[in-house]
Formats: C-alpha cells, sequence, structure tokens
C-alpha cells in the first residue's frame, strides 16, 4: 500500500510539475528564455565560450556589452572576471576577428579615477541581470546600479546613485584616435573613436553623441598619446580633447537613489547623423519605452519558430542559440535625413546609397546559419544580397571575412555558396547578374588579401588543385573548399542559363578534391606539383584536424565533399575504409586531449565535449556513416569488431558530454553550456 501511495503522489506531482512548466512556457515573453551569458566562461588558451552578453536588437548596428578585460582585449567579457570597468559600444564578431569603434561610459562615486584597471569595480551574478534587450547590474564599490537598453544604433543607460556630492560618469573613447566635446547648457558630449583591428578606410570614424537628463557639477576632460599612461594628472578642464585617447568625466551631485539617464547614439557617417539616429531611434522616448520596445523586437524575430513539448531549460537552450544566430551578420547602414539607406563604405570610404552587412565569415556561416536565414528570414537574406552586390562595386571583390571590411581570415570561396543557396531557393530582389559576374571574377583571381578571391588560383584552375610546396598555406583545404564552391557556381549557372561550357567548366572542377585523396592511406592530404604526396602527413597530428595547416587535412576532410557522397564513396572503394577513417578520427581526438595536452580534468572533459561535435567541418560525418549503409544495405559490410568499437566510442562521447553538463551544471546555471 505504502509503495502505491508513493507511486501515485510520483505521478500526481510530475504531472504538476509538467503542466506548471507548460504554464509558464506559454505566459512568458521569449526573451526571457534567453540567456547572454552562456558561452561568456571563456579561455583563450582552449577557445572555449568566446561570446559575450550582447545588449542588442536583431542585427543591430551596435551592441553594447559590460566590459571586464583591458582595453583592446578580445576577450571583453568573461564570466570568471571579478570586476567590471566599463560598458563599452561594442562591433566584435569573435575574439580572433577584435572589435572596432568601441567606446565606453562608466559611473563611479567618491575619488574620481580614470584609468581603467584602478577604476574597476567588483560585481556578483547574483546582481546581474542579463537579457538581450535588458542589462542590469550593481558596482559594489561605488553602489551603484547600472542598466542598459538599446536600439539599432543607440541605446539608453540609467544610473542609480547613493546620495553624494562626488557623482561621476566617464565617457572613455579608447586608444588609437578619439575625440571628445563638451556642451554643458545642453547637457551633451558629442565625439568619436577610432579604434580597429583591421578592414577600415583611412578617413574611418564612429562619431556619438550623448545627451544627459541632468546638469553638470563639473567637466573634466583628458587626453594622452601613444606612450603615456591614462591617469588622473591628465586630467583638465577643456571643454575638448583631441588626441591618441581621450575621454570626459562628467560630475554630479546626487539624492539618494536618484537615476541619471543618458541617450546614446552613433554614426559612421557623421555627429549629426548620430544625431539624427537618436531622435528617430529615441527621441522623447523614457528608459522603459525604450526597453519594451527591445523587447518586442525581439519577440517578433525568436517568435519566427514556435515550438512545443519540452522543458523550460530546453526552451532556454533553443531561444538562447536562436539569439546568438540573430546577431550577425549586422547592418552597417543609416537613414538619412530623407529616410533614404545610406552606408559608410568600409571598402572605399564613401557615403552610399543602399544597403551594407558586416561582420561575418562565411567560413563559420555558410553550413548552417546561411541556409537557416533563406528558409526563415528570405526578406534579411534578400538584403544581405543587396549588401554583397554593394561591397563588389566599392571594393572589386566578394567578401570571404568582413569586419567591417575585407579582413584576412580563414579560407574558400563561400560567398559563390550563400549567393547560389539564396538563389536557388527563391529569393530575389538584388542584382544577381552582377553577383555572377563577381563570383566568377573571384573564381579565376587572387585578391589583394589571401582571403579574398582564391588564393592559389592558377595552381588550382590549371592542375585540379594547389600543391603543397608552392607557399600557398592551407593548400588542401583551400583546394576543397574550391572544390564545393565550384559545384555551387555550376548549378548557379544552370539557374541563369549560362552557356554550358560554362556550367560545365565548374561542375568539373567540383571534382578537383580526387586529385587530393591518396588511396593508399585512406585520406585527403597534400600533392607537391609534380604530383607526388607531401611526405609530412601524419593523420594523427592535431593540426591535421583544423583546416590550418599546410598540407592535407586528413580526416576532417570528407565532411567538405558535401556535393559529391555517391563518387566519395566509390573513389574510397568500399563504405568500411569510410568507417574505418571516421572512427580512427574521433580515436584520434580522445587520444590527442587525452594524452597530449595534460589538461586538468575539466579542461579535458570540455575539449572531449566540444571535439566530439567538432565545430562545423565534422558535423557532417555521421551522415557519411548512413550514406554508406544505404549505399551497401545492410550493416554486414561492416566488420563486427569495428562496428561495436564506435558504438562504444559514441557511449563514451555521450557519457562525456553527461558529465561535462552535469558539472557545469553544477557550478551555475550561467556555465552549463560552453557554446563557441
Amino acid at each position: 500500500m505504502k509503495i502505491l501511495n508513493f507511486l501515485l503522489f510520483f505521478l500526481v506531482y510530475n504531472s504538476i510539475e509538467v503542466y506548471s512548466q507548460v504554464d509558464s512556457i506559454n505566459n512568458v515573453s521569449l526573451v526571457d528564455y534567453v540567456n547572454p551569458l552562456v558561452g561568456s566562461d571563456s579561455a583563450h588558451e582552449l577557445s572555449n565560450g568566446n561570446t559575450y552578453p550582447a545588449i542588442a536588437t536583431p542585427w543591430g548596428m551596435n551592441f553594447w556589452t559590460p566590459q571586464t578585460g583591458e582595453m583592446g582585449n578580445g576577450w571583453g567579457y568573461t564570466y570568471d572576471a571579478y570586476k567590471i570597468r566599463g560598458f563599452k559600444q561594442t562591433h566584435q564578431p569573435s575574439p580572433w576577428i577584435n572589435d572596432y569603434a568601441a567606446f565606453s561610459l562608466f559611473p563611479e562615486t567618491g575619488k574620481l579615477e580614470i584609468n581603467e584597471a584602478k577604476r574597476g569595480s567588483w560585481f556578483s551574478h547574483k546582481a546581474e541581470i542579463s537579457k538581450p534587450h535588458y542589462y542590469k547590474v550593481y558596482l559594489a564599490d561605488y553602489d551603484v546600479t547600472t542598466e542598459i537598453v538599446p536600439t539599432e544604433r543607440g541605446a539608453q543607460f540609467q544610473f542609480t546613485f547613493p546620495k553624494t556630492d562626488n557623482a561621476h560618469v566617464l565617457v572613455d573613447g579608447f586608444f588609437k584616435g578619439s575625440m571628445v566635446k563638451l556642451f554643458p547648457e545642453e547637457r551633451k558630449i558629442v565625439g568619436y573613436c577610432r579604434n580597429n583591428s583591421g578592414g577600415v578606410p583611412e578617413n574611418f570614424h564612429n562619431y556619438f553623441v550623448i545627451y544627459f537628463d541632468k546638469d553638470f557639477e563639473d567637466i573634466q576632460t583628458w587626453v594622452t598619446n601613444k606612450k603615456s599612461k591614462v591617469d588622473n594628472s591628465r586630467l583638465s578642464q577643456e571643454l575638448s580633447a583631441e588626441g591618441y585617447h581621450v575621454g570626459a568625466a562628467l560630475s554630479f551631485k546626487t539624492l539618494n537613489k536618484e537615476k541619471i539617464t543618458a541617450k546614446v547614439a552613433s554614426s559612421f557617417i557623421s555627429i549629426e547623423q548620430a544625431e539624427l539616429n537618436l531622435r528617430r531611434e529615441i527621441g522623447t522616448d523614457t528608459f522603459d519605452q525604450t526597453k519594451s520596445k527591445a523587447e518586442a523586437l525581439w519577440n517578433t524575430e525568436l517568435g519566427r519558430i514556435e515550438i512545443e513539448g519540452g522543458t523550460v531549460e530546453q526552451y532556454k537552450t533553443f531561444y538562447t542559440a536562436l539569439y546568438r544566430v540573430l546577431l550577425f551578420p549586422r547592418k552597417f547602414y543609416e537613414l538619412n535625413v530623407d529616410n533614404e539607406i545610406v552606408h559608410y563604405s568600409p571598402y572605399n570610404g564613401e557615403v552610399l546609397p543602399g544597403y551594407m552587412f558586416t561582420d561575418n565569415g562565411f567560413w563559420d556561416t555558410f553550413r548552417a546559419v546561411f541556409p537557416f536565414f533563406t528558409i526563415m528570414y528570405p526578406d534579411y537574406t534578400s538584403q544581405i544580397m543587396q549588401g554583397l552586390v554593394n561591397t563588389y562595386n566599392e571594393s572589386g571583390w566578394l567578401p570571404e571575412w568582413a569586419s567591417p571590411g575585407h579582413r584576412d581570415c580563414m579560407v574558400g570561396s563561400n560567398s559563390a555558396i550563400n549567393i547560389a543557396d539564396a538563389y536557388l531557393r527563391g529569393i530575389r530582389g538584388y542584382d544577381i547578374e552582377t553577383l555572377y559576374e563577381a563570383i566568377i571574377k573571384n573564381s579565376n583571381s587572387v585578391g589583394p588579401l589571401n582571403s579574398v578571391g582564391r588564393y592559389g588560383a592558377e595552381y588550382y584552375n590549371d592542375i585540379g588543385y594547389i600543391p603543397y610546396d608552392v607557399g600557398v598555406n592551407e593548400n588542401a583545404a583551400r583546394t576543397l573548399e574550391y572544390a564545393f564552391a565550384d559545384w555551387s557556381i555550376s548549378e548557379l549557372g544552370v539557374a541563369l542559363n549560362k552557356p554550358k561550357l560554362e556550367i560545365d567548366l565548374y561542375r568539373n572542377r567540383s571534382l578537383n578534391y580526387t586529385h587530393l585523396f591518396d588511396p593508399e592511406i585512406g585520406f585527403m592530404r597534400g600533392k607537391n606539383k609534380d604530383g607526388s604526396w607531401a611526405k609530412t602527413f601524419t593523420p594523427d597530428k592535431w593540426e591535421m584536424l583544423s583546416l590550418k595547416v599546410r598540407h592535407g587535412i586528413g580526416p576532417g576532410a570528407y565532411s567538405m565533399i558535401q556535393l559529391d557522397w555517391q563518387n566519395l564513396l566509390v573513389v574510397l572503394k568500399r563504405c568500411v575504409i569510410v568507417w574505418m577513417r571516421s572512427l580512427q578520427l574521433h580515436q584520434h581526438l580522445t587520444i590527442h586531449i587525452m594524452v597530449s595536452k595534460f589538461m586538468k580534468l575539466l579542461k579535458c572533459l570540455w575539449v572531449i565535449w566540444d571535439n566530439m561535435h567538432m565545430e562545423i567541418n565534422l558535423f557532417s560525418m555521421l551522415f557519411i556513416y548512413i550514406i554508406g549503409l544505404n549505399n551497401h544495405g545492410k550493416r554486414k559490410c561492416v566488420p563486427e569488431k569495428l562496428w561495436k568499437n564506435y558504438i562504444h566510442l559514441l557511449q563514451m562521447a555521450s557519457v562525456a558530454m553527461k558529465i561535462m553538463d552535469k558539472l557545469l551544471l553544477g557550478m551555475s546555471s550561467q556555465r552549463s553550456v560552453f557554446i563557441q
């Protein structure tokens, strides 16, 4: 009887829990499922995490984020940090690409301190709220609460001060060139910042304007050169400052819990355009009104996908991931006084009509993000295509990694794949003929950077691969990437009724991957110009799995042949070789991680967890298995021992992932998932 009572209680309890979860799911704003802190437990050593809490609107021109790292550090906010030193406008798509056009605001009380290391305040995640449309944190050293809500090109800050005669707000213009100018009678400060990590013309500026809702009691500015340190000795009573690194300190007298609001907007065009952006996007809105508008924007885009069933935690995982997808590529255009779409060109420095988008590496996004956009956000995809037309017209090339202009990062001709996919899925509203012209030029030319055009194109087009011994890095990777792009070009050519000779040219080039398959070892590998194989290839070398090596790319190469699974299996002779090579890949990963790196247990589990999902290229591995089965009927084509070993490895990976999730959940909900 006791057992029956217990079972009845268990059934009722779980039913109540399920219904309560469903009820909460139905009544919660979608942004409340998003946790922007996920992925912020970052480390340079393992390149894990690599995200920051972006306070933004979907694809906004500007983001805002709390700043725990020093100025210029790509890992600007890390979960394990103890202090916040600023709240900066950011445009950073990746810590490896780093930031540009950053400046910050920061409140203080008591003695004024402008040095960023000395001014940092202790904070706790227990006193921190992070949502896509709203951020709030308590700065313990100054007894100040900071709140931020975003617009596409601006934000509102709300600082809650204690009673003090010494309340301050710093405006830090950052290094590498900045300017500030104050207008006390208007409670206004204007300025610009020029910091960047490359990919900008000589006249690059990010202009900003800030309005406060309270009179200044005191005003100070500072300026330093490249060699001098930022400290209070640099402060002066000047109303303007311009130089290598400048800023302003605005002081107030406040009552207990008095709120001071700052309305901020910026522009890559001019200070006047920044003013226009502020009037258009914020105007007379209160802080709460801006917050509500930003929330509505997020709910509209997140609401494109409705999911059912599952738990609240699963909803949080899903919508947090979707939030990340909807941040990039960012809008890099503005609306002028006539409400016309215009942009500052990060390619030629001119202000021109039309769309522009940036902060995206197509190598990282062409396999999943852009196909997703074509299905769920076709209108936005059409605008991106219009932006690509403008990029080609302004620079002569299609971008592969833009931030904000061309950056020399990664390999491939993945812009061609994105364009072909968009057009073949029926998305229109842009000049496809110009884009096709750009694709053809890219496929036959070496650009101004190794990532633009096709580095090694003369070899690839002539002998069918990029040799290992001609000084072109990532030669095998480039060959495989170009081959996939060529297949996409041929498909686009068919849709555009291009000449059969041209279509056949690219279709034949798409089979160039076969030149790098070595049947003796069953791997893709680097080949010398004379046709001999590179002798330094080692399939179990860790770097072989990363596409960054100078020669073959080993097991991960199979997943780049998305265009030609059938012929790939023929080339491999029989499906068992595919199974064995894929198995060998996972064995190499496990051995490398557990033996070669000598990491601590937690870090080892993280690397296993990350690499069993291994970034983009290896997601396709299981599909090779499935295709192998479909082509060869039964599992009997795979040796029983090999099959059992593979299943055992999958079980080990599953256990490792479960342990990782448990450990991280035990630490903190903010650290329950590491997302790269």
